[in-house]
């Protein structure tokens, strides 16, 4: 979205800028894993295989 933002001349900066806005602007929540380790690596591994573009 920042990016985009960026983008569309909304806001300026490079992307150390943009991750500071990003900072300031929302509460940033960080999720961990936990439960099966193993469908965790197994999901992981078949993330790992996909590409874009």
């Amino acid at each position: 979205m920042l990016v985009q933002a960026c983008a569309a001349g909304a806001i300026r900066g490079d992307l150390s800028a943009m991750r500071a806005l990003l900072r300031e602007t929302q509460q940033i929540v960080r999720y961990e894993p936990r439960g099966d380790e193993a469908a965790w690596r197994a999901a992981e591994r078949r993330v790992g295989r996909l590409t874009c573009g």
